[in-house]
């Protein structure tokens, strides 16, 4: 959400880390993800980030000058300002109401309508004799899951509350990502809980928090739930020179 984030560490990816981290094995609310398998596994409803079908779309258009990918990442953007000017003072709008489903539709036709012509440019290449499909290209194969899961693209207006990227969570990974790769990973486990308890949404600067609660007078958090205290309490356990 907007102020608070669950991060937890796993030396595995995909279903055996979601097995043991409970969290995402109960969610019966819309994921908004990448299409990778382990989340499509899940028991929910699932909604794709268009952030990546628009940064998949813009390599062929920029590399291969194919002019159907342009009017798809037109189709989509439009979409997204669409579904943010319906929502008017922070109300969903009538998603039964006949006007906006007429709206919807437009867009969807629109939306199909490039779809073939991709499609058409990139035919799926057929069995050749072989075991399994043979390898097709990244726009192949993107013009397929564009077709396949065509509610889980649109999900974003079709529904209340689900958005149309997950760029806020992929905004909160992203620094854990650069301590891991970059900055020599965690010396312990501890080190690395504790980084991710201390992750913060709360808008105040994290060295002037740092130094304030070294002396004693910790920032409150903004939930009243002790995260003052707690904090002082957990820096005060390590030494300071």
């Amino acid at each position: 959400t907007e102020p608070l984030t669950w991060i937890g560490a796993h030396p595995r990816l995909g279903t055996e880390a979601f097995k043991s981290r409970t969290q995402l094995q109960q969610f019966k609310g819309v994921l908004v993800h990448d299409n990778w398998m382990p989340y499509k596994a899940l028991a929910c409803q699932h909604a794709l980030c268009n952030t990546h079908h628009l940064r998949e779309l813009t390599y062929p258009l920029e590399e291969h000058r194919q002019t159907w990918t342009e009017d798809m990442i037109e189709r989509l953007t439009h979409a997204n300002h669409q579904d943010t000017i319906n929502y008017v003072q922070d109300k969903a709008p009538n998603y039964q109401a006949k006007k906006y489903q007429t709206q919807v539709n437009v867009l969807r036709d629109l939306y199909d309508a490039t779809l073939a012509q991709g499609q058409i440019e990139h035919l799926r290449i057929g069995p050749t004799g072989k075991p399994g499909w043979p390898k097709q290209s990244k726009a192949t194969d993107l013009t397929r899951g564009l077709v396949d899961c065509i509610e889980d693209v649109w999900r974003f207006i079709t529904q209340a509350n689900v958005p149309f990227t997950n760029n806020l969570a992929k905004q909160v990974v992203r620094m854990p990502k650069v301590k891991q790769r970059v900055s020599m990973c965690f010396r312990t486990r501890q080190d690395m809980r504790t980084y991710c308890a201390l992750l913060r949404k709360q808008g105040v600067n994290l060295f002037d928090s740092l130094v304030a609660a070294f002396k004693g007078a910790t920032p409150q958090s903004n939930f009243g739930l002790g995260g003052g205290a707690w904090l002082t309490e957990k820096l005060s356990s390590y030494a300071v020179s």
